[in-house]
C-alpha cells in the first residue's frame, strides 16, 4: 500500500512538472517575435525529457496496480487516461515546435536573400559606375599609352567579377518553383547578360585600342630610326687640281 502511495505522489510531481513546463512552452511560442532554432530545440528537449519522466513513473505506478481490485480498476482507468492526455499534450506541442523551427527557418532564408539582394544592389552600381568612367575615358580623342589600357581593363574586369559572384550567390538561394522567385530569377538572369555584354563590348574597344596603341608605337620607332640613318653624300671633286689632295684623303 504504502508503495502505491508513494509511486502515486511521484506521478503527481512529475505531472505537475510537466504542466508547468508545457504551459511555460505554450506562453513563450504565443509571443508574437522570432525565436531562434537552438531556444526551439532546447524547449523541444526539456519537453521532451520531462514527458519521458511522467510517463515512467505513470507506468511504474500502473504496474502496482491490480485490476481485480475495484479501486484499483478506477486508478488504471486514470492512469491510462493520464498517458493518453501526456501524449496528446506532448505531440501538440511538438506539432508547434516544428512550425516555429519552420517559420524561424523561412525566416532566416529571407534574411540571407535580403542580404544577398544588397550586395548585388552594391556590386552592380559598382560595375555601371566603373563601365561609365572607363567608356568616358576611352572616347577621348587622345593616344593611350598601353599601361593605361592595361589599368583600364584590370579596373572593369575587377568590377565585373565582383558583381557576376553577387549575382550567382543571389540566384543561387531563388528557388524556381515559386511565382515570385521566377521573376526574380528573370531579372538577375537579364542583370547577368546585361553585365556580360557591356564588359564584352568594352574589352573589345580595349583590345582595338591597344592594337592601335601598339601600331602607332611601332611606327615612330620606324621614324626615328629612320632619322638617325642619315643619307651619305660622298665629297665631290671640283675638277681644280689643288683640291684633289684634300678630296682623294676622304677615300684613302
Amino acid at each position: 500500500m504504502a508503495e502505491k502511495t508513494n509511486a502515486k505522489k511521484k506521478v503527481g510531481t512529475a505531472t505537475r512538472k510537466f504542466d508547468k513546463i508545457l504551459k511555460s512552452v505554450k506562453d513563450r511560442m504565443s509571443q508574437n517575435k522570432e525565436h531562434s532554432t537552438g531556444f526551439l530545440e532546447s524547449i523541444s528537449c526539456d519537453l521532451s525529457n520531462t514527458h519521458a519522466d511522467v510517463e515512467q513513473k505513470l507506468e511504474s505506478y500502473r504496474e502496482l496496480l491490480d485490476s481485480g481490485d475495484e479501486n484499483d480498476k478506477t486508478e488504471l482507468e486514470k492512469t491510462d487516461s493520464e498517458l493518453d492526455k501526456l501524449q496528446d499534450d506532448l505531440t501538440e506541442v511538438q506539432i508547434l515546435l516544428e512550425k516555429l523551427k519552420v517559420k524561424e527557418a523561412n525566416s532566416k532564408k529571407e534574411k540571407i536573400k535580403s542580404n544577398a539582394k544588397k550586395k548585388v544592389g552594391t556590386a552592380t552600381r559598382k560595375y555601371h559606375k566603373v563601365l561609365k568612367a572607363v567608356k568616358e575615358k576611352m572616347s577621348q580623342n587622345k593616344e593611350h599609352s598601353s599601361g593605361f589600357l592595361e589599368s583600364l581593363s584590370v579596373e572593369i574586369s575587377s568590377a565585373y567579377a565582383e558583381a557576376e559572384s553577387k549575382l550567382e550567390e543571389y540566384r543561387e538561394l531563388l528557388e524556381s518553383g515559386d511565382e515570385e522567385e521566377n521573376s526574380e530569377i528573370n531579372t538577375t538572369d537579364g542583370e547577368l547578360d546585361s553585365i556580360r555584354d557591356g564588359i564584352t563590348d568594352v574589352q573589345i574597344q580595349l583590345d582595338q585600342l591597344k592594337l592601335n596603341e601598339a601600331s602607332t608605337v611601332k611606327s615612330k620607332k620606324k621614324e626615328e630610326s629612320a632619322s638617325k640613318m642619315k643619307r651619305f653624300d660622298p665629297p665631290k671633286f671640283s675638277g681644280k687640281l689643288r683640291d684633289y689632295p684634300a678630296f682623294i684623303t676622304h677615300y684613302e
